[in-house]
């Protein structure tokens, strides 16, 4: 149920970056997103897809009933899989950080592909 709290979402925002400027970084970027989604790989070039990297200026995360938490990049940066590493805070929704920096990866990969889809729509 999208309308149910526990069915944690997160929100990245932040403005996305062309890795075209440090080629090994967009090397790295490559193998990292078609490692994950070979058919990204196949794109007609034609449409003008490039690999981008999100500079994060904040978070926000829906998990519990109560409203959102928000948090820093440099929080969400420095939880390191664990909620014992987590500076203590007020907020019962800041122990989901850890696990959301979990799949950082992967919700990089996908703010990149849906970025690369909407260039191409």
């Amino acid at each position: 149920d999208p309308e149910n709290p526990p069915c944690a979402r997160l929100v990245l925002t932040g403005s996305m970056v062309n890795h075209t400027s440090d080629p090994d970084e967009e090397k790295a970027a490559r193998a990292a997103l078609f490692g994950r989604h070979p058919y990204l790989a196949r794109l007609p070039a034609g449409h003008g897809f490039y690999v981008a990297k999100l500079k994060l200026t904040g978070l926000w995360l829906i998990n519990r009933y109560g409203g959102a938490a928000t948090i820093s990049p440099t929080d969400y940066f420095a939880a390191a899989g664990t909620a014992a590493t987590l500076p203590p805070v007020t907020k019962p929704a800041a122990a989901a950080v850890s696990v959301v920096s979990a799949a950082a990866a992967a919700v990089s990969a996908a703010v990149v592909a849906a970025a690369a889809a909407a260039g191409a729509a």
